[in-house]
């Protein structure tokens, strides 16, 4: 799927950051069992004519939501986000691995396609002061039509009102 995405972020102007990861925060250690399966796999780009945004595709496994929040999640989703780091700001400089875990701490999020803006205090945590976010049962993404209306499509969208 990620393989498929980057050459479709890549001709709307968006360049992957972090070269080919897809995955962090696991372990191979026997100490470490809940680390050996990812919570999430992810990409993160940034584009030259908008270098304040940083965009973040994952795929959002249900434990990691469920630690999160303490409720069920039925089945792992396909989730866009966009940081917004503030006109004059360098989003490329500025990405942790972090970013790519902010969905389900957000409030008002949806898991129906519905795109949520959302601005926040930046801060050392996360210096971005907007976000916007979306998501959809990753069961949806049947084929790479269907992965671009669901990602590519809805980043134009937003980054064009925005």
């Amino acid at each position: 799927m990620f393989g498929a995405l980057d050459p479709m972020m890549s001709a709307t102007g968006w360049s992957p950051v972090g070269g080919t990861t897809v995955i962090n925060q696991t372990s191979q250690s026997l100490a470490q069992p809940r680390k050996w399966m990812p919570q999430y796999l992810f990409r993160v780009y940034t584009s030259k004519t908008r270098p304040e945004l940083l965009t973040v595709v994952k795929v959002l496994m249900s434990r990691e939501y469920q630690a999160l929040h303490r409720e069920p999640q039925e089945e792992p989703l396909l989730v866009g986000l966009v940081l917004d780091f503030g006109k004059g700001k360098d989003a490329a400089k500025t990405w942790q691995y972090e970013f790519a875990t902010w969905h389900p701490k957000l409030d008002g999020r949806a898991s129906d396609g519905r795109v949520v803006t959302l601005s926040r205090e930046p801060d050392k945590a996360c210096p971005a002061g907007r976000f916007a976010t979306w998501a959809v049962p990753l069961a949806s993404i049947t084929d790479s039509k269907a992965l671009e209306e669901s990602t590519v499509h809805v980043l134009a969208a937003w980054t064009e009102r925005n």
